[in-house]
């Protein structure tokens, strides 16, 4: 019984790690995503760059064309 729960302890902290993992290099996006935000409503930039996840880019392709009609010459 022992090594059973040795083994599924071991199992469950490399499962918890490998979620903790996926979920920081997946909100990696986000938070890029977030600081050209900062930029574009600094004035820095003009427009935001294109996201790597493709899910992201359909916002980013909207709210472009949004900023361009909206803002002032």
């Amino acid at each position: 019984m022992r090594p059973l729960a040795v083994a599924l302890v071991v199992l469950g902290l490399g499962l918890a790690a490998a979620s903790v993992i996926q979920v920081t290099l997946g909100l990696r996006s986000l938070d890029r995503l977030r600081a050209d935000l900062a930029r574009v409503r600094a004035g820095d930039s003009d427009r935001l760059a294109r996201p790597d996840v493709s899910e992201l880019r359909p916002w980013r392709q909207r709210s472009t064309r949004r900023w361009t009609r909206t803002r002032p010459f």
